[in-house]
């Protein structure tokens, strides 16, 4: 076999490879934009989904801050009272009922903070997406609860008495409040982690259309310039064949 008749069939092996690589790249030029809706369609869906459960988040957060605001104002109103047995039935038929409703709000929250966090990890898997989650400082919540409800047990025992040990009725008051109070500065950090993962959100969610789509481009544009190579190896392979 002499060297006319190898270079042709190298030729016609070189023809082949680049061909079969000018149809995989007209392939990625056409497979890109047919998935770049779709792709679009679900990072959006993502990113709104997560959204929701942030709006869940913010409005629960406020109800159980109106709640620990409710519980404070009746609280300082019993400090303004006389110890008697008036704050002992307004601890039990006023103030325990908040705690009871306070307690299944946070239970609402903490549920949607587990659901949240789960939805912003999915979306993080997102190329060029990073949102912050949020820490398990709720888990607190529950132990403050029972002890400000404990305190309220032991203050109602005390009213019961016949004598009231008004330092310790006070003491108990203060103590009480002190708590609502940090129950409130941790709802307010919370409220402010669920603002900035909304802010966070809503910049992903208008940003991801114009990232997907400049990708789409930017891998359209590699495909053409490796297709334009396998255009120029047809092109060679065909002159050595007529060689």
């Amino acid at each position: 076999m002499n060297s006319a008749m190898w270079k042709k069939i190298g030729a016609f092996f070189l023809l082949f490879l680049a061909g079969f690589g000018l149809l995989l790249c007209l392939a990625g030029v056409i497979g890109v934009w047919v998935f770049n809706t779709p792709v679009t369609d679900t990072v959006t869906s993502t990113l709104s989904a997560a959204n929701g459960y942030v709006e869940l988040a913010g409005t629960t957060t406020g109800l159980a801050s109106d709640q620990v605001q409710t519980m404070r104002q009746q609280m300082d109103s019993l400090q303004s009272q006389v110890v008697d047995a008036s704050a002992r039935e307004k601890i039990q038929r006023e103030i325990v009922p908040v705690v009871v409703r306070l307690r299944n709000t946070f239970v609402t929250l903490r549920t949607a903070a587990v659901t949240l966090n789960r939805s912003l990890e999915s979306a993080n898997r997102i190329p060029g997406v990073d949102l912050p989650t949020f820490t398990d400082e709720l888990q607190a919540a529950d132990q403050v609860l029972d002890q400000v409800n404990s305190e309220l047990t032991a203050t109602a025992a005390e009213l019961s008495n016949g004598s009231v040990d008004g330092s310790k009725v006070a003491a108990a008051y203060a103590s009480t409040s002190d708590k609502l109070a940090s129950l409130q500065a941790m709802l307010d950090r919370w409220t402010g982690q669920v603002t900035r993962v909304g802010q966070a959100l809503v910049a992903a969610e208008a940003a991801a259309p114009r990232l997907i789509d400049w990708t789409s481009l930017v891998l359209s544009v590699l495909f053409l310039l490796f297709g334009a190579g396998q255009v120029c190896l047809i092109a060679r392979a065909i002159r050595l064949f007529r060689m």
